[in-house]
């Protein structure tokens, strides 16, 4: 009697069922990537907002020394280096200068109306998603804007011509270069 009072206790206990495990870890692997893509998305989001950050000073503290200067032959990335306009995690070397967007930034003299009357800023290998997003967002600081070689914002426009962005901006693999002008005030 105690043995089949013992038995009915064993078959009335149940514990988990392997499908219902398996259920538990898909639902869990869905909640985990759901996390690391918001993780991604906010991380690349940050990325953008600091290197236009550091896009705007740079600038400004370059257009700031060339305010008593006739025109901008003297930019390139050793000036833009020594007045502190790229953050010193950046300099690579003499003369390099990393972004936060993978891939390098060239400060060069440019001429928008007249010889050597602008700056320009060329910043490579951006990634689809960071050149939409990053032109669209640092554009109307600048008087011309193009995206591997194709006018985005021209001297006439107010603000970025984003079908013309949109076109621009590619998935290749070595990414895309854009090339942000200012014209010296």
């Amino acid at each position: 009697m105690k043995n089949s009072y013992a038995l009915k206790q064993l078959h009335n206990q149940r514990g988990i069922s392997l499908i219902e495990v398996m259920v538990y870890m898909v639902i869990a692997a869905l909640v985990l990537s759901a996390v690391v893509g918001i993780i991604a998305l906010v991380r690349g989001d940050n990325k953008i907002d600091t290197e236009g950050k550091r896009l705007q000073f740079g600038m400004e503290k370059v257009m700031s020394y060339l305010a008593t200067s006739p025109d901008t032959s003297s930019v390139d990335n050793s000036l833009a280096i020594r007045l502190g306009a790229v953050p010193p995690d950046a300099v690579q070397g003499t003369t390099g200068i990393t972004t936060k967007l993978g891939g390098t930034a060239v400060y060069a003299p440019t001429t928008i109306s007249n010889p050597n009357d602008g700056v320009s800023v060329t910043m490579d290998k951006l990634d689809e998603k960071a050149c939409l997003n990053f032109t669209k967002q640092q554009g109307a600081a600048f008087t011309r804007v193009s995206v591997n070689g194709s006018p985005v914002k021209t001297i006439t426009d107010s603000s970025i011509q984003e079908n013309s962005l949109k076109n621009a901006c590619t998935n290749a693999a070595s990414g895309n270069t854009v090339v942000f002008e200012r014209l010296k005030a």
